[in-house]
């Protein structure tokens, strides 16, 4: 889901909503917000 989401970011394209990037890369939008909001990493050290 990460390589989705940052490929997604750095794609072409004027929005980056979870919507479009959802759509950009055939990735229902309820997954990449699960992965953004549900993610156990250390968000201090980034």
């Amino acid at each position: 889901m990460a390589l989705a989401y940052v490929e997604g970011l750095v794609r072409p394209g004027s929005h980056k909503t979870l919507s479009d990037i959802g759509k950009r890369m055939d990735v229902h939008e309820d997954r990449i917000r699960r992965f953004i909001t549900q993610s156990p990493w250390n968000h201090d050290a980034l």
